[in-house]
C-alpha cells in the first residue's frame, strides 16, 4: 500500500515524534525529505530574480518577507522585536 504521509510535520516542529511510527519493511527504504518552498525556489531560478536569489541563499522566508513589506505596522513590530517570527520549541 502507498500511504499519504507527505503532510507530516517537519521533524523540528514535530514535538510528538510522529515520524517514528513509520518504518520501512525489511529490504525497503523510507526516504524523508523537506521540499519547503520548492515551487517558489524554482520560479526564482527561472526568473533569475537577483533579490530573491540572494534571499534564498540566506534561507529567508519569502512569504514572511512579502507580508513585512506589504504592511508597515508589521514591519514596525518586527523591527522592534515585538513579535515572534519563528517558533523553535525546546525538547
Amino acid at each position: 500500500y502507498l500511504l499519504a504521509i507527505q503532510n507530516q510535520l517537519a521533524q523540528e516542529k514535530n514535538r510528538y515524534n510522529i515520524h517514528l511510527a513509520f518504518i520501512a519493511a525489511q529490504g525497503n527504504s523510507l526516504i524523508v525529505s523537506d521540499y519547503g518552498q520548492l515551487e517558489l525556489t524554482i520560479l526564482i531560478l527561472l526568473a533569475n530574480c537577483k533579490n530573491m536569489l540572494n534571499a534564498s541563499k540566506t534561507g529567508e522566508d519569502f512569504h514572511l518577507r512579502t507580508v513585512i513589506n506589504m504592511y508597515p505596522y508589521i514591519h514596525e513590530v518586527v523591527e522592534k522585536g515585538q513579535v515572534l517570527l519563528e517558533w523553535h520549541p525546546q525538547p
